[in-house]
């Protein structure tokens, strides 16, 4: 099902008007019938997007499939389970350097891939929720503020001035974006985490062009950017 997106000669693309006909849905799949939300969410490109904290979002209790590994109810309150969760809560407290620091450590290749997931919902319990609706308006909430982290970090390592740092940071959202896909997520955390991976793949690639010298193979494709 594809839903239709209305819009003028260069008027550039708005997540809420797609949002509006999603939300108008009494169908859970028809909330994962847009690969374009998907799209905006990652790449930003809304002309009314969402101010990057959106007040109540970082006090939003926790509810039914959202990754729970995080211990503390502050990044300043002490030690804590280091998880996508607490990353997030760091950004949306306004501590966007310490975010991407958590977040590098987070995507280590030997750190696990669950702590990277920002809920644990498969499809098929989506779908079965009796509030479907409320966790699909918290799912959009939370993704889209993600989004606004991964786009710091992309503005990050195109300004860096090394290799190394670049290829690091994008790495980061590769791992984040694999690590949302597969049938453990909805689908709508699958598409999110395709969309990073592709993304990350394509600056990748750009960057290993522009540094022939760097002595880094060519990016394999995964089966998540395919």
């Amino acid at each position: 099902m594809e839903l239709p997106v209305t819009r003028t000669r260069n008027q550039p693309f708005s997540t809420r008007s797609v949002e509006r006909r999603l939300f108008r849905s009494r169908k859970p799949s028809a909330f994962f019938a847009a690969p374009c939300l998907i799209a905006a969410l990652v790449s930003g490109c809304s002309r009314d997007a969402t101010p990057t904290h959106e007040p109540g979002l970082a006090t939003q209790p926790e509810t039914e499939g959202q990754s729970s590994t995080a211990t503390a109810t502050s990044p300043a309150s002490g030690p804590a389970q280091l998880d996508i969760q607490l990353v997030l809560k760091t950004y949306q407290a306004g501590q966007t350097d310490e975010a991407v620091r958590l977040l590098l450590v987070l995507t280590e290749p030997d750190a696990p891939p669950e702590r990277l997931r920002l809920y644990d919902l498969s499809e098929e319990q989506f779908v079965k929720l009796v509030d479907w609706q409320a966790k699909r308006d918290e799912m959009v909430a939370r993704f889209r503020e993600l989004g606004h982290l991964t786009r710091e970090i992309e503005r990050r390592a195109a300004a860096a001035g090394d290799f190394a740092t670049a290829e690091r940071l994008y790495l980061a959202i590769r791992r984040l974006g694999v690590a949302s896909t597969g049938p453990a997520n909805t689908k709508f955390a699958d598409a999110f985490g395709h969309s990073l991976v592709r993304r990350a793949d394509a600056a990748l690639a750009g960057l290993k062009e522009r540094n022939p010298s760097s002595g880094a193979p060519p990016t394999t494709r995964s089966a998540a950017s395919r």
